[in-house]
């Protein structure tokens, strides 16, 4: 299921590339560090959005109020087949955001 969010996430720009640490996280940057993807889940997906608070709108998908992160919770496929559009739009405004 890891597999199906790395698409939408590097597909929102040319410029977003996974950055894998050491067989830990799955990371994707662009001007810094856009979601991390923790390996410790095994029946669902949760990604953290580091800073993302500083994007503003939530695009229907991003969760949380804490003052930087913002998470997107993904159960099965069809989960994140709903998601994907907000988790583009999230993607594609944070670069926006860092000049992008």
């Amino acid at each position: 299921m890891k597999s199906r969010l790395c698409a939408p996430l590097c597909w929102a720009s040319t410029n977003a590339s996974p950055n894998p640490s050491n067989g830990a996280a799955q990371r994707f940057r662009f001007n810094g560090n856009i979601a991390t993807i923790p390996p410790r889940t095994k029946k669902a997906v949760q990604l953290f959005f580091q800073q993302s608070a500083l994007i503003g709108a939530r695009y229907g998908v991003l969760e949380g109020d804490g003052d930087q992160v913002r998470t997107i919770n993904f159960k099965d496929k069809a989960e994140i087949a709903a998601k994907k559009a907000g988790l583009v739009k999230a993607i594609k405004a944070w670069i926006k955001h860092k000049g992008g």
